[in-house]
């Protein structure tokens, strides 16, 4: 079993060899088709990173694949659903699904602008006093706003949103957004595990059975790693004990990539996910 001094270098060759297997995936079969993707160009934020069909949310496009949890995990585990920052355009089949499923927890991991690059638009008003109308007939309610005091979650806003359709009742949820993670980065184990107590205390008010929407920019790297934690978390007591906390990560990695290609996006980011592993590992004994 290699020591932790191995990671980065068993994460650099893991990653590489994923990323063939997704290529080789890319149209070849039919599980992994992602027709539906390529006929709504428009709606996705970036070309290359399109949703498989068979994980696709039933009802109108989005770029966005539900994540059923590991078959060994407990039997209250959540679902995870992992989209890509909604563009305009797709505001409305945004809103739509986070009612659908009920969505209590919502969290996004990306600023608006990283780099003088456009990552994400505001789908929640600016002020709680100017609803936010967006078609075909939706309005979204911004009921409070609040920053965290936590210097490991600095960079965290917490915000209530109510989304009332045309017709029918309306939703609220709690939305996280967190601009501490820089994209395609690692972020620090304070910050990811203060950041995962933050997103806990969220999950406490959602529906039971709902699944955890998280989202960054492209929806892979960081979405990923964090879901790729939260699996691991819902693991039933002594699944997968005898493997390290890095080869876990890695088998993880390759779960979540059958339904999401391109998830943990960087070798950094899979050692970040072995070391959250280890630590959950420790806290459960």
């Amino acid at each position: 079993m290699a020591g932790k001094h191995a990671w980065p270098q068993q994460a650099l060759a893991e990653l590489a060899s994923l990323q063939r297997t997704d290529l080789l995936r890319a149209g070849a079969a039919q599980n992994y088709s992602t027709r539906h993707a390529e006929r709504n160009m428009d709606a996705n934020r970036y070309t290359n990173v399109l949703p498989y069909d068979h994980a696709l949310l039933s009802g109108p496009y989005l770029n966005a694949s539900r994540i059923p949890p590991l078959p060994e995990s407990t039997p209250d585990a959540r679902a995870c659903i992992a989209s890509q920052a909604p563009t305009v355009g797709t505001f409305g089949a945004f809103y739509h699904h986070l009612c659908t499923e009920q969505v209590g927890t919502l969290l996004n991991l990306t600023p608006l602008v990283e780099g003088q690059i456009v990552k994400s638009h505001a789908y929640w008003p600016s002020s709680t006093s100017e609803p936010m109308r967006v078609e075909p007939g939706w309005t979204v309610e911004l009921l409070w706003e609040r920053e965290s005091t936590d210097a490991d979650t600095n960079g965290l806003t917490w915000r209530r949103l109510r989304l009332q359709p045309a017709d029918g009742d309306a939703h609220e949820l709690t939305l996280l957004h967190y601009t501490g993670w820089r994209d395609h980065g690692p972020l620090p184990m304070p910050q990811l595990l203060a950041l995962l107590a933050e997103v806990h205390t969220a999950c406490q008010g959602s529906p039971s059975g709902a699944p955890l929407w998280v989202h960054c920019s492209a929806g892979i790297g960081r979405s990923g790693t964090l879901i790729g934690v939260v699996l691991a978390e819902q693991l039933a007591p002594g699944a997968f004990a005898d493997a390290s906390p890095m080869d876990l990560a890695v088998h993880i990695t390759k779960y979540l990539r059958e339904f999401r290609g391109g998830m943990v996006q960087t070798p950094g980011q899979l050692v970040t996910l072995a070391h959250a592993i280890e630590h959950v590992r420790q806290t459960k004994h």
